[in-house]
Order: C-alpha cells, then structure tokens, then sequence
C-alpha cells in the first residue's frame, strides 16, 4: 500500500501507517513539538507506491491556530537518497538519544511518585540533564506574576556548587529581547552568540562574562497557556548545535518539574486547609457531625461535646444515626431520602442519655440540618448533620414577644407611638401605633420616612421638614409640636397629635443621624379644650346676652306696660272724645297683644329648655296654613309692601302640629314685616322629592351679613337692637322644626334681602 492509495488527504493516523515502523515513535513525538513552535525539520522512511520504504525529508510548511485550540499543519514530504552507513550512525544516535529522554521523563515521574520529595526529584533531573548533555549549568527559573521580576530558582552546575548565585547575575536583570522571547512562548535557542540578532546587543558579552559558548531555554507553561518560567542549560566547554529532540525533551522535563512544584504547593496548602478546616470545625459555634454511606459517625467536632455533655471527644464515632432516639422513623425517612432536611426539635436530653452516653436531663430547642454529601464522581458518600441550639433564643424571644404584647397594649390603649430611624440611611423601626397616630397604614409603611407624614396639615409639615433638615445639619437637637393630622372618618376634619422628636445619635462620617420620634394622639384632649373654650365663651356671650335680654325685656315689657297704664288712665278721666277713646282703646289693645307675645316667647323658651313644650298633630292642608299666615299679617305690611301668597296645585295634606308650623310662619313673617320697606314678602311651599315640603318666607329687605348668618338662630340674638322683639322668635322655630324631624335654614344678601326657609318630612 502506498500514499497515491490513500489519495491527498488522510488522516495522521493514516499516515503514522505509512511510516518505518522503527522511526515511527520518534515521528510523533517529533510531530508533538507543533504543539508548541513552528519548527518542524526531520528524516525518516515512508512506504512509497512501489511498495518500498525510501527515505525522505519532511519539513512544516506552515502553522495555525484556530480560535477553538485546534492547531492546523500544513508540510511537505521531499524524498531522499538513503543515508550513507555512517549517517545511519547518527541516526541511530538520535534515536538511541530520544529512548533517553524517554526514559529520563519516566523515571522523574517515578521519582517524584516514590518518594513524594520535591527537592531531590528535581536536583536529580537537573544533575541528568547536566550529565547528558556535558553542560556547565542547567537551572530552572520560576517568574512572578508581572512576567518581569524571578520568583525562584533551581540550579545545578558542573562544580557541583547550588548557590544559585551565578544564575542570579545572569538572569537577575531580564534582558528585554530574551525575556520576551520566552513571554511570547518561543525557546531561546543559541548555537552561538555570533549570530544573535540587532535586538539581543549586549547578551552576548553578558553570557561571555561566566564562559558561555551556547544556551538552550525553553519556556515553562502551565495549563492555561501562560508561561510561567523557563529551563535553561549552558555550554561552556564547546558549542552545540541544538536538536529539535533536545527542545522537546527539555520542554518535558520543565513542565513535569513546573507540575512538580505545584503538587508540593498544593499539597502543602492542602495540609494548611486541612488544618484549618478542623481548627474551623472545633471552634464553630454550632455542633457538626459527619456519617458514612453506612450512616456511621466518623467525625464530630467539640460544639457536639458541650452541647450534649459528653467528655470523650470519640464518644460519637461509630454511632449510627438511624439508632438517634429523638427522630421519628418519618424523619429518618426523611433524611435518607431527600438531600436537604431542616427540622426544628424540642430535644430531650434524658431520652438520648443511652444513645451519647451522658446523664444531662432538660429539654433544649435544636435547629437541625441533615444534608447529603457526594465524592468526587458524584456517588453518595455519607451525611452532615449540623446542630445549632437556640434554646436562648426562643427564651430571648418569648420574653420579647412577651415585652411587645404588653408595650403594643399600653401603646394602643394610651395611642402613644414610637420610632427610631437613621435619617441618612432610611433604616426605621416604628411600631404600629406611630404609623396609626400619622393616619398611616402600618400594612403599606412608606419605603421614606418622610412620607409617613404626608396626612399632616401642609404647615405643620414644614415646621417638621425643618426641623429634620436642621438636624441632619446639626443645628437642631429636639422638636416638639401639635400636629394637626386629617381625619380619615371625618371629611375636611382634623386630628391633633403631639409629636415630639429627639437627635439620639449625630455621626454623620458614619452615614448616621439617628432620630427617636414619640406622639400620642392628644384629640380628645384637644376637642375638650375647644370646647371648653368654646363652652367658656358660649358662658360668657349668654351671660352678655342674658343682661342684654333682659335690659331689652325689662324695655320691651315696660313700654307696652306704661302704654296700656297710661291711656287706661286717659279713659278712666272720662275727659276725651270718642274718637280719642276709640284710639287710646286700639293702643291699649295693641300693647296687650304685645305683651301676650312676649310672655308666649318666654314661656315657649322655658318649655322647650324643660322639654315640655306640647305638640298635638292633625291633618294640615299646606295651602291653607301659608295662605291664613298671609292673611294674619297682610294688615302690618309697611305701604308699598305687597304681601303674596299663592296656592300651589296640586295641594299637599300631611300630619303635623298646625299651632307649631303656622308660629314658625309668623316669626319669619313677623322678621320680613319688621325689615322690608319696598318690594314684596312672599309666604310659600313646595314639593322637594316624595316624603318631603319645602316652606319659606321670601322677602326683599335690607338682608343680613354672610358673617351674622350663623347667629340668627341663637337664642337671645337681636341683628337690629332697635327693631322689637325679644330674639327668641327664631330659636323657638329652630327647637320646634327641630323637634318635628326637620332642618331649618337662611339664605340671604346684604342689601337685597332674605329667605327663612324649613324643611319638612312628611
């Protein structure tokens, strides 16, 4: 078979086949050298199509690497004339040289492998490299992490001495063109120091210094590619031209070397870790066991001891754990089964006493955690149990809660709440009422503690934001002020809270300027204080009004009195005419009536005070009763007053007391009478819905004040001091609409008149 058979492209594989059986190692180890460099220049024997093994030449053409780590080489083949006997020497001498270097590769491995002693193994594989190849110096030189400065070095030299100082003053000053050679990953191969290039100046008199006729230095790469050093051998005694095997080899060996010492490093940080771990695992606050597949302790660390009372620290090796009293069989079932269990025991020590060999009773709260663990291929390899005793906790927390409930208690019974926040940070603790007091959902507490205060009146608000910003500033300390918050079950009302806050902690380097905040909701307080105030002045304006009163009542009797006294006596003289009898009877007439008035407007005060006014109900027509109130008064109006009445059709009948509703006619009559001097006064009904009559006194007077409008009805209030009347008129109407389930109102404008109204339901 020869290569036209295979035709132009095969496999390596394919043509290793090819290949003269004896040159076929020595072919792939040469073709492994791609791996690293470019150079590729070798002789060996292929099977041609004659059938023939010939000699031939093969040489690398070119070498890519692609961006998936696969190298790519392109070469040729030349065939040759067969090697005279003496070139079959040196061929032989070759081959015999790689059978060397392969054996020299093992028995560094077995070395190392074997005695585990990093130093010797290396000292040995340097000592053979010097020996084969007669050098003066072989050495490896280990690089930091800038790639620039020598971390350590190893070294062996034809005198036998290991000071590393020769290595030292070559190599302790990187030369720029040599270190960067080796960086990129290149080796520095030297025949002679003749033919260096422009770049290398001054390496050869560096070199020439301590005898160096040739050098070899191959980089040292670990396994993501990044050179880590170099291993270098110097020729003193004469030059050498340097074979592609003696790279190759050289490569190997400082790579196994680089691979030894970072197994020894490792190893030692492995010991290190190891002895960390089990300082770590004796001093863990929380007790740690470790069980086989088998379910076997094998391991527990010094928490276990204390928190289960045992004094022999191997009083937990051997125990099984499916044996562990305190699990039920569920959760043992549990913890075979599934990778990670939490359980929370209340342990009983006592029922354990057999299980850990200890005579400690009580019961302690235990968090425990069960969590399989696997070797390295992913097989089951045995359990972790961890212990972690919050008995305190709970008790810690038992008498929190216990301390909460009854804060929470005082707190909602006396509406005092409470805050501390870290105004910089936003970190805030409040409790429920303090969000209440703020009319604040404690459910959906703002994420800024600004905003809790948004219910707050606008101008309490600010007085509040000050007072932060000043703080925050260091220019405030304390703040105390009622606050006016809105009231969610009153519309437009307002709630009045007390709030009080307190600069706890000022470091603001720190990020901390801590607030203690505390309100109490002080509206009853405040609602009594108005109106006690309110009351106080109520107090005082009716005892003004009661003087007034009775000044005016004093008057207003007094007048009607001397009226009737006097013309009483005008006709008991007998000295008049008729016509002046029939006069002084009309006034004496008139002031009785007057007086009967004002005697009725007293009484009917003093009975709707004592709450015996009198109502009697009977059927009501509602024309009737404005159109016989029009008809009472129409004689009073003032000249140029038109007093109007009008029926509306369809009439209403209802119930109602027809004394009560025609004496609140007649009062807002008797008021538009008094005050309009031109226009009209109107007395009216009308229907506002089903179940409800709408009566009213229309008038085009001198009107009223928007700001007296709220004390007409008040009792003992007289708009006009010099119109008569007692200024009980209306509060009787109020009290007597009031009483028979309606509302009472006035609607007026200065200057233009005015309209009492009522509102009846019938």
């Amino acid at each position: 078979m020869g290569i036209l058979d295979k035709g132009c492209v095969m496999s390596f594989d394919d043509w290793m086949e090819l290949v003269y059986p004896d040159h076929r190692e020595r072919v792939a180890r040469e073709f492994n050298v791609l791996r690293e460099r470019d150079s590729y220049d070798v002789e060996y024997m292929l099977l041609t199509p004659s059938g023939e093994y010939e000699w031939g030449h093969s040489r690398c053409a070119l070498r890519e690497v692609h961006p998936d780590g696969r190298i790519v080489v392109f070469g040729t083949w030349q065939k040759i004339d067969a090697p005279k006997s003496e070139e079959m020497k040196v061929a032989q001498t070759r081959i015999n040289s790689l059978l060397y270097h392969q054996l020299s590769v093992t028995d560094t491995l077995s070395h190392f492998v074997k005695t585990g002693d990093m130093e010797q193994s290396i000292n040995e594989v340097l000592k053979d490299v010097m020996v084969y190849f007669k050098a003066c110096r072989v050495y490896i030189v280990r690089l930091n992490d800038d790639k620039r400065s020598i971390r350590d070095i190893y070294e062996q030299t034809s005198d036998g001495e290991t000071s590393f100082s020769s290595v030292s003053m070559i190599y302790g000053d990187l030369h720029p063109w040599w270190l960067d050679t080796i960086i990129n990953g290149n080796n520095v191969v030297i025949d002679s120091f003749d033919n260096l290039p422009p770049e290398a100046d001054g390496l050869k008199e560096r070199f020439a210094k301590f005898g160096v006729k040739s050098n070899l230095a191959v980089p040292i790469v670990s396994g993501d590619a990044s050179v880590q050093g170099f291993i270098g051998v110097d020729m003193s005694e004469t030059h050498r031209c340097w074979a592609g095997e003696d790279i190759q080899w050289l490569m190997s060996l400082g790579n196994i070397i680089h691979l030894f010492i970072e197994l020894d490093h490792s190893r030692d940080e492995a010991d290190n870790e190891r002895k960390l771990l089990a300082n770590l695992l004796n001093n863990l606050p929380v007790g740690l066991e470790i069980y086989d597949k088998n379910h076997i302790c094998i391991e527990s660390n010094k928490r276990c001891l204390e928190l289960f009372d045992v004094e022999s620290p191997n009083a937990f090796i051997g125990l099984n754990l499916m044996d562990e009293p305190n699990l039920s069989q569920e959760l043992k079932q549990r913890i075979l089964t599934e990778p990670l269990v939490d359980v929370h025991l209340n342990y009983d020590l006592e029922k354990a006493s057999d299980y850990y060999g200890h005579k400690k009773k009580g019961v302690i709260n235990l968090v425990m955690k069960y969590c399989h663990i696997y070797d390295r291929h992913g097989d089951f390899f045995g359990h972790v149990v961890i212990y972690y005793d919050i008995t305190d906790q709970i008790n810690n927390q038992l008498r929190l809660k216990e301390f909460s409930n009854i804060f929470s208690l005082i707190a909602d019974y006396s509406k005092v709440g409470y805050a501390k926040v870290n105004i910089l940070s936003g970190d805030c603790y409040a409790i429920d009422q303090w969000y209440n007091n703020l009319g604040i959902d404690p459910q959906s507490q703002p994420r800024n503690i600004l905003d809790s205060y948004v219910n707050v009146n606008h101008d309490d608000r600010e007085h509040v934001l000050d007072f932060i910003e000043e703080a925050v500033n260091g220019k405030a300390e304390r703040f105390s002020k009622v606050l006016r918050i809105k009231d969610r079950e009153v519309l437009g009302g307002w709630r009045y809270l007390q709030c009080n806050i307190v600069v706890s902690q000022f470091a603001p380097e720190k990020h901390i300027v801590e607030l203690i905040s505390i309100n109490y909701d002080i509206t009853e307080m405040k609602n009594m204080e108005l109106e006690l105030k309110a009351a106080k002045e109520k107090a005082e304006n009716s005892e003004k009004l009661k003087s007034v009163f009775l000044s005016d009542m004093s008057h207003e009797i007094r007048t009607p009195l001397n009226l009737i006294v006097g013309f009483s006596e005008v006709l008991a003289t007998g000295d008049t005419n008729p016509e002046m009898r029939m006069q002084c009877a009309e006034i004496i007439k008139a002031n009785n009536e007057l007086l009967q008035q004002l005697f009725a407007d007293i009484l009917d005060l003093a009975k709707i005070e004592a709450g015996t006014m009198d109502y009697k109900f009977t059927s009501i027509s509602a024309n009737e009763l404005c159109r016989k109130v029009a008809v009472g008064l129409r004689m009073k109006v003032q000249e140029g007053v038109m007093m109007l009445c009008d029926d509306v059709e369809p009439d209403c009948i209802f119930e109602s007391d027809k004394n009560r509703l025609s004496q609140v006619l007649i009062n807002f009559a008797n008021n538009a009478v008094k005050f309009t001097t031109e226009g009209h006064i109107k007395i009216g009904w009308e229907r506002r819905g089903s179940h409800l009559l709408h009566f009213f006194v229309e008038d085009t007077g001198i009107g009223i004040a928007q700001d007296k409008l709220p004390q007409v009805f008040d009792r003992f209030v007289k708009l006009n001091n010099e119109a008569k009347g007692t200024g009980l008129g209306l509060k009787i109407s109020k009290e007597i609409v009031r009483h028979l389930g309606g509302r009472i109102g006035i609607d007026s404008q200065l200057g233009k008149g005015s309209t009492f109204w009522f509102d009846l339901p019938v």
